[in-house]
């Protein structure tokens, strides 16, 4: 998706990147928390480092570059998209080597040939996970890696976020647009993934993550929550 092509957000999209964009400084700096951040790096490169292999990594809906950064540090050529410029400006202050681009998670104008494409908390954002994960199929080489994470962040609704802006930006008629924001189980993501064309789906609960934030405390505006890795990979 081009920066022209960016104009053409429904509104739907448009006032959940507007949402991020005011959110990008507040929510990066819940990402590096202070006495957890390193400890935060090293747990998930080592959760991730047995399923990256191969060169060219695309991390889709990139954020403020986490997950960029542990690809990177595993050895990946990481290309990371984004839509909110905000996050993408504080995703290059803290990578200025890793190439970050803004687009659309659901349609990455990228070239295809990538040995892995990743994700993290995007799937719940998207108007339409099933043609996103369709497209990241066709951006991965014969045999290339999916790794999704992802959980069910919002147990009591949406409504019970306590994170300024939240329930206004995501109201109810922006809510019934997103298939997963209060309606994701681990069956829903897994019949997406197979239905996309993936195959060999292993569904990984992350209880290390799990315990550091019950130890530590979550990212605010949520409780401890278990995540789980979607690991697949394009037949």
């Amino acid at each position: 998706m081009t920066d022209t092509d960016l104009r053409q957000l429904t509104p739907a999209q448009a006032t959940i990147n507007d949402y991020w964009d005011s959110r990008a400084r507040a929510y990066d700096r819940g990402q590096r928390r202070p006495g957890r951040a390193e400890e935060d790096h090293v747990l998930w490169r080592e959760l991730l480092r047995p399923h990256v292999s191969g060169p060219r990594a695309l991390d889709v809906g990139c954020g403020s570059g986490f997950l960029s950064r542990v690809l990177d540090d595993l050895g990946a050529a990481v290309t990371g998209i984004d839509l909110s410029e905000q996050m993408l400006e504080i995703a290059r202050e803290h990578s200025p080597g890793i190439e970050f681009h803004r687009g659309d998670a659901v349609d990455p104008a990228v070239s295809s040939g990538f040995d892995l494409v990743a994700s993290r908390y995007v799937l719940w954002t998207l108007t339409d996970p099933a043609r996103a994960l369709r497209r990241w199929h066709e951006l991965l080489r014969p045999h290339g890696q999916l790794l999704l994470i992802d959980a069910p962040w919002f147990p009591r609704g949406i409504d019970a976020n306590p994170t300024p802006g939240f329930r206004e930006h995501y109201r109810a008629d922006i809510r019934e647009r997103l298939p997963l924001a209060e309606g994701f189980s681990i069956a829903k993501v897994a019949r997406l993934v197979t239905s996309a064309g993936f195959r060999d789906l292993e569904v990984i609960p992350l209880t290390k993550v799990y315990e550091l934030d019950r130890a530590t405390g979550a990212a605010p505006g949520h409780e401890p929550t278990l995540q789980y890795l979607f690991v697949s990979r394009r037949s």
